[in-house]
């Protein structure tokens, strides 16, 4: 394959990146970040509040959903990395995904991830303490969050999150993220079937009645 001359964008192994593994380049940090961000978040929640809940489940159902769910995601990690570091499929991009035009649809969907980031941050932002990672029981103060893209769709981040990996997998070109990007919506899905009966448990009509106002992923066109 040859490479504009004066491309080189970074180093990895003995490996040059240039301007054709930027799209790669984007979605390796944007999905770091992400997940970094979600531990961090775990982590803090658990201190502030001194509850296991925060990170782990109490029902041996969602410890078994999120268990699945953690091994997805450590391969979301490392699939677009070993994608970087192969040029071929299985593993790597096919080489037509080098080329225009769909180079141009690789550096679109890394652009997606990137903006799923930022939009996912501003979700959190309106979570504020109510946010947790695991489907836990929720304290009596705990509140119904139902503003900003709340208002539209009863799980956004879950939306964004199904997006971001769809996109992942569009930037990397291979197989296996493909498989992965799978799996991991559909548990997406069982996750927040899982959720909401935790939800109507705790906010009972209320919570109901906020499901006749909203999809579940994307917005209810009919009500």
């Amino acid at each position: 394959m040859i490479y504009p001359v004066g491309s080189t964008l970074a180093l990895i192994g003995d490996k040059t990146l240039t301007w054709v593994d930027g799209p790669l380049i984007v979605v390796v940090g944007s999905v770091w970040l992400y997940w970094i961000s979600v531990v961090t978040l775990s982590f803090y929640k658990r201190y502030k509040t001194g509850t296991r809940g925060a990170i782990r489940p109490r029902q041996r159902a969602d410890r078994w959903l999120m268990r699945g769910w953690a091994i997805v995601i450590i391969l979301w990690n490392a699939l677009p990395v070993v994608a970087l570091r192969k040029d071929e499929p299985p593993w790597g991009p096919f080489a037509e995904s080098f080329e225009m035009p769909l180079l141009a649809v690789r550096w679109g969907s890394a652009g997606i991830v990137f903006g799923c980031l930022l939009v996912t941050c501003y979700c959190w932002y309106l979570m504020g303490r109510n946010w947790s990672v695991a489907i836990v029981k929720e304290d009596e103060d705990q509140q119904l969050v139902t503003n900003g893209l709340f208002g539209v769709a009863r799980h956004p981040i879950y939306a964004l999150s199904a997006l971001m990996i769809a996109a992942t997998a569009v930037t990397c070109a291979s197989y296996p993220m493909a498989i992965i990007a799978v799996i991991h919506i559909v548990l997406l899905r069982m996750k927040a079937k899982r959720e909401e009966q935790a939800l109507i448990a705790v906010f009972g009509d209320q919570y109901r009645d906020y499901m006749k106002q909203t999809g579940c992923f994307v917005p209810k066109l009919f009500h």
